[in-house]
């Protein structure tokens, strides 16, 4: 996975410079930076390979995760999201996606500022704000440098932590363990435009009716649904690994895909 991070508003000279450190933060030695600006916004990257960052006319943006093309079922790559993001708008072009991504537009023709987060929230986003200025990263640390952000724990935060089961770690999908630092939920668009944010669901559970159908084309359609899960996730990843604790889930993803290699 790449990292991200981004600042726009406050003092715009210095704002390539603030997002340089915050990733120096989550990244090692070995890991190449590229921080590209544009107006009062400045957007990073880092990869030990190629950091998925571009700069495209009035356009900024930069990608962490596996991004995947839910029509094709493919990588998704910055320009294929940029051609999106100018024919459809960035709900649009984010709602296309599927696999674990987040994703963030600078907009300089409209000076706004477009971020979102995977319907699961499999890739990590965070914010802070000051005044009218943004800031937000992969990791909570990187932002301990932005204005408005604070290194002090958030005692709600910890508190649900502490007394709540592992399996529902994020009771609070908007907070982050620091004062000052907002977590973006899974499956949700920032919007900032003008020193206002605003942020809304692309993506919710729907409610299904009841299945009718036989049991023995209920598990077909469960297993084909599950195979073609694991196979487009397979798609690209250069050392598939996975995590085994024992059970039906694990192992039937480690089956299938060992079937599919």
């Amino acid at each position: 996975m790449a990292r991200i991070a981004g600042m726009v508003g406050g003092e715009p000279a210095g704002n390539a410079s603030i997002v340089r450190r915050m990733l120096g933060h989550v990244v090692g030695e070995d890991a190449g930076i590229v921080v590209l600006a544009s107006g009062p916004a400045a957007l990073g990257a880092a990869h030990r390979s190629a950091p998925p960052i571009a700069a495209d006319g009035d356009l900024l943006i930069a990608m962490d995760g596996r991004p995947l093309d839910r029509a094709r079922g493919s990588p998704e790559t910055v320009q294929g999201f940029t051609e999106r993001y100018r024919r459809g708008g960035f709900a649009d072009a984010t709602a296309r996606l599927d696999g674990t991504f987040a994703v963030a537009l600078f907009d300089r023709a409209t000076e706004t500022l477009w971020v979102a987060r995977d319907r699961f929230g499999e890739a990590p986003l965070y914010y802070a704000r000051q005044g009218g200025a943004i800031a937000f990263a992969s990791r909570p640390r990187s932002l301990w440098d932005a204005p408005g952000a604070s290194r002090r724990p958030r005692r709600e935060y910890l508190a649900l932590v502490a007394a709540g089961h592992y399996r529902y770690f994020d009771q609070r999908p908007d907070l982050s363990p620091y004062d000052g630092i907002a977590q973006l939920p899974a499956g949700h668009i920032l919007e900032w435009r003008a020193g206002r944010v605003n942020v809304r669901p692309y993506w919710s559970f729907e409610a299904w009716p009841e299945m009718s159908d036989d049991e023995t084309v209920l598990a077909e359609r469960y297993r084909s649904l599950l195979l073609d899960s694991v196979r487009v996730r397979l798609a690209g990843a250069e050392r598939p690994a996975f995590t085994l604790s024992g059970g039906m889930d694990s192992s039937s993803v480690v089956c299938l895909a060992d079937r599919l290699l």
